[in-house]
């Protein structure tokens, strides 16, 4: 780009030289206005056109970083969204029925459990609990068992559960043996816990090992 201030000082000394011949020359001699050179329009033309292209770049600059900006706030929204910080492992069915080698419950022998529950967060997280019957063999059995309320506490910890297998759960075991002339029905303990916090945390789901369960007798 051309230097702008040499230019400057030469167009002011030429200016000035010709105010100079303007106050020798007689009275009523036309008189030609002085103006700068047509170099120096050029100059100040070229960086004039250069300070515009200049604004240009930084508009557009600012455009992308406007839509990194926006890129990175959805991304923080949603990874600010509801944490997924409880976990839990699946359940180890420990009871057995007399005779069988398989977890296994029934009226009589109460199912029971060994499960751990993990809390990620930092801080404890009350939830609401329900539990549901699923027969695994033969599918197509759904049965709810009712429901708690509970708190988790930071940390993983491990406890035994015992769940009475419900008369619903029998009867229904009891009707599938008779029609399918079998021994037992396999069912599956399942539970869900959802944080009173739905905001910031989300539900988290646990299942048992499946379980045979035995109908009482006829």
């Amino acid at each position: 780009m051309p230097d702008l201030s040499r230019q400057a000082l030469e167009d002011v000394t030429r200016l000035s030289e010709q105010i100079e011949e303007i106050l020798n020359r007689e009275p009523g001699a036309t008189i030609t206005e002085p103006t700068p050179s047509d170099e120096m329009r050029n100059v100040v033309t070229t960086h004039l056109r250069q300070r515009g292209r200049d604004w240009v770049t930084i508009l557009a600059v600012l455009a992308i970083l406007a839509g990194i900006f926006n890129m990175v706030l959805l991304e923080y929204r949603f990874r600010t969204g509801p944490q997924a910080a409880l976990r839990y492992p699946q359940q180890q069915v420990l009871s057995r029925v007399l005779g069988s080698e398989r977890p296994s419950a029934s009226a009589s022998v109460p199912l029971i459990t060994r499960g751990t529950k993990c809390n990620d967060a930092s801080k404890a997280i009350d939830v609401v609990g329900q539990k549901v019957w699923v027969s695994v063999t033969p599918a197509g059995s759904s049965i709810p068992d009712g429901g708690s309320n509970g708190t988790r506490t930071p940390g993983c910890h491990t406890k035994e559960f015992i769940n009475a297998v419900p008369e619903q759960v029998l009867r229904q075991t009891r009707l599938l043996c008779d029609e399918l002339h079998v021994s037992f029905v396999t069912w599956r303990l399942t539970g869900r816990e959802t944080p009173v916090d739905r905001a910031h945390y989300a539900i988290a789901v646990w299942q048992s090992q499946d379980v045979d369960v035995y109908p009482p007798p006829n």
